[in-house]
């Protein structure tokens, strides 16, 4: 039982980091969405 009596938003469900990708890229087609460093150290 949650101490909240309503949702704060409605989440929307995601079975794996394909859809993730997929809703955010259609979402913000001209934003950067992900990025990764080849050395994460800099």
């Amino acid at each position: 039982m949650s101490k909240y009596k309503s949702k704060l938003y409605d989440a929307t469900k995601m079975q794996d980091f394909r859809d993730l990708v997929a809703r955010y890229s259609s979402l913000y087609p001209n934003e950067i969405a992900f990025e990764y460093k080849e050395n994460p150290r800099f």
